[in-house]
């Protein structure tokens, strides 16, 4: 199954379903065809490295969700472009020169002395076994920290560490919330190397915690609102159901692991949770290191935050799992941001004005993490 299938698996489900799905979603399958004059069929079949026939036709998988109004375009010629598919060998010699480039990066790394050459919160540090914060010097929001790991290396982790990471950084949203017991919305930022927006190599979260959810998760929350309102039915719930009827979501343990039907960028996934806990941590580690070690995503953006829940998704309590005794949820994504050596822009003018465009499949996202985790 691919993407590129999509619509005839929707139009092979009962009525009900299909009706639920296209209640949020519009999608679109269409081919476009181009002509390539003869002149230049040899240099584009070395660049695409594929015949001839599937550039000259190609399948376009369009989905926007009409509530959110998120979309994507799919065309896996994409990640054929120059520069952007590599093969084994190619592949070996880069992850060569991404270990290369962070052991060059140490020199006069600040991070590698944190307690030297880093401020501290006005409230002191919190130390891990293998992770100390520091205050950022340009804050993004009043309380605005960082995690530094002890390892310069942001690749090299095992559990025992990043399941430090992760508690160390709730200890300090939990220090915050004893000094300013208002600031109730925690949100953990992992950019894994300059491609995926860090400034600095060696390994560090940035730390948040807010009064308010910040807009673009609080506007999925108005949405569910106004669904609520409209169809009595909870739309993550919904959203959750569709991504089952198209075998895009699985479960492991007490965890919900879904691949997007309109990722933000490439390989993204989504990990629900109804506890911050071991269990969660250990699949939140699997995962990374899946995507770092077997699909050989270097450089990728994380994220994990927690959500209240109200009386609307009552529904959604029932059918998934039970929450903990604080009604809450917890939230991870990852995306990836290509090859962190490559100067070639994986965001540009569609992303922020227009749709994402987006060369992985969802469905290879989810077969991956089913083979390996």
């Amino acid at each position: 199954m691919t993407i590129y299938e999509i619509e005839n698996k929707i139009n092979n489900l009962d009525k009900n379903k299909v009706e639920l799905i296209r209640r949020i979603y519009d999608i679109s399958t269409f081919t476009t065809t181009i002509e390539i004059p003869n002149s230049f069929k040899n240099r584009i079949e070395k660049y695409f490295d594929t015949k001839i026939d599937n550039i000259k036709t190609q399948k376009i998988v369009k989905i926007i969700n009409k509530w959110s109004e998120e979309g994507a375009l799919f065309n896996y010629l994409r990640s054929y472009r120059p520069g952007i598919k590599d093969s084994k060998d190619i592949r070996i010699k880069i992850n060569h020169e991404i270990e290369n480039a962070i052991n060059n990066s140490k020199e006069n790394c600040d991070f590698c002395f944190p307690e030297k050459f880093t401020p501290e919160d006005s409230f002191g540090r919190i130390e891990g076994k293998y992770c100390i914060t520091a205050a950022n010097i340009a804050k993004y929001d009043n309380y605005h920290s960082l995690l530094i790991f002890k390892k310069h290396n942001p690749l090299d982790f095992n559990f025992g560490e990043f399941n430090d990471y992760i508690s160390t950084s709730f200890k300090w949203f939990e220090k915050v919330h004893k000094i300013s017991n208002n600031y109730i919305h925690p949100m953990l930022i992992w950019n894994c190397l300059a491609k995926a927006g860090a400034s600095k190599t060696h390994g560090h979260f940035q730390l948040l915690t807010t009064k308010t959810i910040y807009p673009k998760i609080k506007s999925k929350l108005n949405i569910n609102s106004i669904y609520y309102n409209k169809y009595k039915h909870n739309y993550f719930l919904d959203i959750l159901q569709i991504h089952e009827y198209l075998d895009l979501i699985f479960k492991k343990d007490k965890n919900i692991i879904i691949a997007y039907l309109t990722p933000i960028k490439e390989n993204e996934v989504i990990i629900l949770s109804p506890e911050l806990d071991e269990n969660f941590i250990y699949y939140l580690y699997n995962i990374l290191r899946i995507y770092i070690d077997r699909l050989n995503i270097k450089s990728f953006n994380f994220t994990l935050f927690s959500l209240n829940l109200d009386e609307t998704f009552k529904n959604f309590k029932k059918f998934y799992f039970k929450v903990n005794k604080f009604n809450k949820i917890f939230i991870a994504k990852i995306v990836d941001r290509g090859n962190p050596l490559k100067n070639i822009s994986d965001i540009a003018s569609m992303e922020i004005f227009a749709s994402s465009v987006i060369s992985s499949d969802p469905y290879n996202v989810i077969a991956n993490l089913k083979k390996y985790l």
